[in-house]
């Protein structure tokens, strides 16, 4: 094997570990911050999310910096910076350094798997066990990927999303209708988040092309043919 492409390979690897790892570990670390800190909902969110923005602006940013001193040079800074964000976060005394070090941490690298601790903890497990269930959740999200990757190219790329999504929507929905869920006060919230799923849903089903049987190019001509349409319409 070409030994560039296994360093390239490795290192993409490892960016995908560190951005999971990252950006899931606060499910685990979110009910002790919030009893340490006593956090508001609002800074909940802000500690949650921080990471997010930050990988967000590091994609936006990202790319005239890359042109200008190469990709190599940046990978090493973002790793060191890194680095720091992880110390910065251990050490951290104050919430808004905490966030302040996870913001920088986005700069190097989706809801339910942040609060799914949380969500389990208001419905009633105690604290061990509600980490136990985002165990779970996580097992079960690795062995559906597994399965999906599996029979992707059998089922078609797009088949396979609107079933996953429709199953959100009806997963979401009933949770939003459970005795726990209105006793709580989160019943709102789940159907909220089933609704905005269901219109994601229609937008998938009418706007992404299936890939099924398709080569780069037909893809790559369909793709272009509906942004001319869309720019057409505007």
């Amino acid at each position: 094997m070409n030994k560039v492409l296994l360093k390239c390979t490795i290192a993409s690897a490892l960016g995908g570990l560190l951005f999971g790892y990252d950006t899931v570990i606060i499910n685990g670390a979110m009910l002790d911050l919030v009893k340490y800190f006593q956090l508001s909902p609002a800074l909940q969110g802000w500690t949650v999310s921080s990471a997010l923005i930050g990988c967000i602006l590091g994609t936006i940013l990202i790319g005239r910096p890359g042109d200008l001193y190469g990709a190599k040079r940046l990978l090493q800074l973002l790793a060191v910076m890194f680095l720091a964000s992880s110390a910065g976060c251990a050490v951290a005394t104050d919430i808004s350094i905490f966030i302040i070090f996870r913001f920088i941490g986005g700069l190097a690298i989706g809801v339910v798997f942040y609060y799914s601790a949380q969500i389990f903890s208001i419905a009633g497990f105690s604290n061990g066990s509600s980490m136990a269930q985002s165990v779970i959740l996580g097992v079960t999200n690795l062995i559906f990927t597994l399965i999906a990757m599996s029979i992707i190219d059998k089922a078609g790329r797009k088949s396979l999303l609107l079933f996953g999504q429709m199953g959100m929507v009806v997963v979401l929905g009933f949770f939003g209708t459970t005795q726990v869920a209105q006793q709580t006060g989160m019943s709102y919230a789940f159907i909220f988040f089933a609704v905005v799923t269901f219109i994601g849903f229609i937008y998938l089903k009418k706007y992404i092309i299936e890939t099924k049987g398709k080569t780069l190019e037909n893809i790559e001509k369909e793709v272009l043919c509906g942004l001319a349409v869309l720019r057409n319409l505007a």
